[in-house]
C-alpha cells in the first residue's frame, strides 16, 4: 500500500491554482476535499478529522493562518503543509511560527509533495479529540 493511499487530504486553494497538486494527491490514492474560502475551511475543521491540510498561502490570503489559533474546531488540527511562492520567505517563517508542519515552494515538485505529505501523515495525531467547551 502506498503511504498516502486512502488518507483524507484537504487542499485549501483560494485562487484555484493548485490543480497539479490536486491531481497528484488523487494519483497517490488520497481522498481529497478542495476548499477555497476560510468559511469552507472552518466547516471542514468542525465536521471531523482528516490526515493532512495543504494550504496555498500568498500575501493576499494570510488570514488563513488564523486556523492555527482558531478554537472552533472539534478535533485536533492535523499537520499543515504550506505551499507558497519561493520568494515569500516571510510567509514561510510566519507559517512555521504559527505551527505549520512544513512548507513547500510553488510550483510544487510532485515527488517532494508526496514525501512531505507522507511524513505529515505519520506525524498526524491519532484520535486526539479536543474536549467540548460548555
Amino acid at each position: 500500500m502506498k503511504p498516502l493511499e486512502g488518507k483524507f487530504v484537504v487542499c485549501v486553494d483560494p485562487a484555484g491554482n493548485l490543480l497539479s497538486v490536486r491531481e497528484a494527491m488523487d494519483r497517490f490514492g488520497c481522498r481529497l476535499r478542495h476548499v477555497q474560502t476560510l468559511d469552507e475551511l472552518r466547516e471542514v475543521l468542525q465536521s471531523g478529522r482528516f490526515d493532512v491540510l495543504l494550504l496555498r498561502l500568498n500575501r493576499s490570503n494570510t488570514d488563513f493562518l488564523d486556523i492555527f489559533s482558531w478554537d472552533g474546531r472539534s478535533h485536533a488540527l492535523p499537520p499543515v503543509v504550506v505551499i507558497a511562492d519561493a520568494e515569500d520567505v516571510d510567509l514561510y517563517l510566519e507559517a512555521m511560527r504559527c505551527g505549520a508542519f512544513d512548507c513547500l515552494a510553488f510550483p510544487v515538485d510532485r515527488n517532494e509533495l508526496a514525501r512531505i505529505a507522507a511524513k505529515a501523515v505519520e506525524a498526524s495525531p491519532r484520535e486526539m479529540v479536543l474536549p467540548a467547551i460548555a
